[in-house]
């Protein structure tokens, strides 16, 4: 009799476990046009983690309330939350930068003449920015070392962690929105930017002294 009444709890205990599993399958794109491979797919809850395969597909097991973190070199990392759906097409977004491009191609997420296509035509369709609450959120998706801090009446944002790196630049990125140096992007909206790239080092010395704690240069959609 304990014998059966043993096994009726197991029987119970391996039925709720199943309950509260579930499988979720989809598929990683970028420009919501390439399917990128190599993809590392981390359920937070249940520990599994499984990579896409070379036609971006993953299947992975996970929790019921489970959320799930989708990292891929040269692109932003995505945590989503899970919902009622099985099976997702997760969109990422390149970061679209010169570091970028060498992590993306090198861990073999896309080929190196695909991004080049993609960058040169393709950057409307990676440039989703929706989601996002205001500018500065989506400023630190993009750039997760990034700090906004309130100064003088203005939302700075910060690249480096030392201070100025030029005697006659201030401590704070330089913002350039539409080709125009500017003071204050607040009332930019995330769904109105077309392409926003992160510019520091090397790269930013087009600015001169005033590029010299990085750059941060953003597009509109017109």
């Amino acid at each position: 009799m304990r014998l059966i009444l043993l096994s009726f709890i197991a029987l119970c205990f391996c039925i709720s476990v199943t309950a509260q599993e579930r499988n979720i399958s989809g598929k990683i794109t970028a420009f919501n046009t390439y399917e990128l491979s190599g993809v590392k797919i981390t359920a937070r809850k249940a520990k599994t983690e499984v990579l896409t395969n070379e036609q971006g597909n993953f299947q992975i097991k996970c929790k019921k309330n489970d959320a799930l973190k989708i990292q891929a070199d040269g692109f932003q990392t995505q945590v989503i939350k899970l919902s009622d759906d099985n099976v997702l097409k997760i969109n990422l977004i390149y970061l679209n930068s010169g570091p970028a491009f060498k992590s993306a191609v090198e861990a073999k997420h896309i080929t190196e003449n695909d991004l080049e296509y993609a960058v040169e035509n393709l950057m409307q369709e990676n440039n989703d920015y929706s989601r996002y609450q205001n500018i500065f959120e989506l400023i630190q998706a993009i750039s997760p070392l990034a700090k906004v801090v309130n100064s003088d009446g203005f939302n700075r944002i910060y690249l480096t962690s030392q201070g100025p790196n030029t005697l006659a630049a201030g401590a704070h990125a330089l913002l350039v929105l539409d080709g125009m140096i500017t003071e204050n992007i607040s009332s930019v909206q995330p769904v109105q930017v077309a392409s926003i790239k992160v510019i520091t080092g090397a790269d930013a010395s087009m600015y001169g002294t005033r590029g010299g704690n990085g750059v941060i240069e953003i597009e509109l959609k017109h």
